[in-house]
């Protein structure tokens, strides 16, 4: 891991996270870097420069002010940026100069990403960026100083991503935290879901913990397993068509980052 990103708005809210990124960052030896990007609110021709350069201003001191304050009570290596583009535009771009990167991010701000998870910005943050994003609930209760458990849902065929599988566990390795492994069925199905998890555990994630769980949908499993294992936060691999499909639509997506305590790291698809 080379770099963190934190994506900031400079309010309260977007601090919920920072407790997060800095573990992270002193487990994973890795620099934080804070990202903040603005945009015109209209356009006028008459104002556009006024303006933009005002905005561009503001947003400069902002961040002066945010690094001075973050640095005084911590020794991390930390940078801090500010850039006239779209969140998920410039998350994209600055990942092609640091290609194992991941962001870590509050679940809502106070501008414009004010709610995370829950409109179309930040949709396009989680499909746009090619980093893990790992999404911080403003109700999250990360533990400081403490070994961390991430709680992995997997519908069994996150095999044939073998590089999201293999960042995984280096993820998990040099951050130094445990690991549980869990499925969601819906409904039942007899032993047949039970004799698959087994094998892609056993194949995958021999002598992990493993939790098989029946609900009604599955975010309620998921959270059923999180509790279950006892984890701080959950670990989901994104693609466009599998059981976890309607994690990154608005109501479960709210459900699984934003209503809840835990953080959930989405690593993408290879």
């Amino acid at each position: 891991m080379n770099r963190i990103f934190f994506p900031t708005d400079f309010s309260g809210n977007s601090r919920a996270a920072l407790p997060v990124a800095q573990q992270l960052a002193v487990s994973l030896n890795a620099p934080l870097e804070f990202i903040h990007t603005y945009q015109m609110p209209y356009r006028s021709e008459a104002m556009t420069d006024s303006l933009l350069s005002a905005i561009k201003e503001r947003c400069q001191q902002d961040m002066a002010e945010w690094l001075s304050e973050f640095t005084a009570q911590t020794e991390l290596d930390a940078e801090g940026h500010c850039a006239y583009n779209g969140l998920a535009q410039e998350l994209h771009q600055r990942a092609e100069d640091h290609p194992d990167s991941m962001v870590v991010m509050a679940s809502q701000g106070a501008s414009g990403w004010s709610e995370v998870l829950l409109g179309s910005n930040a949709v396009s943050v989680l499909h746009a960026s090619r980093q893990p994003v790992l999404v911080v609930p403003s109700r999250c209760h990360w533990p400081r100083g403490a070994s961390i458990k991430w709680l992995y849902a997997s519908d069994l065929h996150d095999d044939r991503n073998p590089k999201a599988l293999t960042w995984l566990k280096s993820f998990v390795a040099q951050s130094g935290a445990d690991l549980a492994i869990a499925h969601v069925e819906e409904g039942t199905q007899g032993d047949a879901p039970a004799a698959g998890f087994l094998s892609f555990a056993d194949q995958n994630f021999s002598g992990t913990e493993r939790h098989l769980i029946v609900a009604q949908d599955v975010e309620t499993g998921i959270y059923e397993a999180a509790r279950r294992a006892k984890a701080h936060g959950i670990i989901v691999v994104a693609r466009r068509h599998h059981w976890l499909r309607d994690a990154f639509k608005a109501r479960t997506s709210t459900a699984l980052a934003y209503h809840t305590e835990y953080p959930v790291l989405v690593v993408r698809e290879d």
